[in-house]
């Protein structure tokens, strides 16, 4: 290449064009990880404090440090799989990523809920007469309740 022969010895910036117009590119970047601060302030463990990037790794797969890349816009173009795995541990719904505003609806929070209570079920690695009295438990939590004459929960 003419220009390579013209610069033999002298440093080169090349200019990126697999990323977009300039400026588009960190654009992006802040977008993302203006998300991922939401998540973390947002969605936080039960008590409400917010979660750590180690507990968000163990919880979502992801490593440590490219959580905190990735929340302090340092990741030009993540992968789809560690969304999913964001997606997945916060409880929202894909479409997060995608989106201008930072509403986050209230089945989030369920959701991650949910999350929290499957990984500890599976770190706790039940034998079969816990899972049992789990879903037991689960079942009677989740009938419904019967209707009375004064409502669902009448004093008597």
């Amino acid at each position: 290449m003419v220009l390579s022969a013209l610069n033999i010895g002298k440093k080169v910036k090349a200019a990126s064009t697999s990323m977009g117009a300039p400026g588009k590119d960190q654009d992006q970047v802040n977008f993302i990880a203006a998300k991922v601060d939401h998540l973390f302030r947002t969605i936080t463990r039960p008590g409400g404090k917010p979660y750590t990037y180690k507990q968000v790794a163990e919880g979502s797969g992801l490593n440590l440090s490219y959580i905190r890349k990735l929340r302090v816009g340092k990741v030009a173009n993540p992968s789809r799989g560690a969304l999913e795995k964001l997606t997945k541990f916060f409880g929202v719904m894909p479409d997060y990523w995608f989106r201008t505003d930072d509403v986050i609806p209230e089945s989030a929070y369920q959701n991650h809920q949910v999350g929290v209570l499957m990984r500890k079920i599976s770190d706790a690695q039940l034998n079969e007469e816990q899972v049992h009295a789990l879903n037991a438990a689960v079942d009677a939590m989740l009938a419904p309740v019967p209707d009375t004459p004064d409502g669902p929960l009448s004093a008597e």
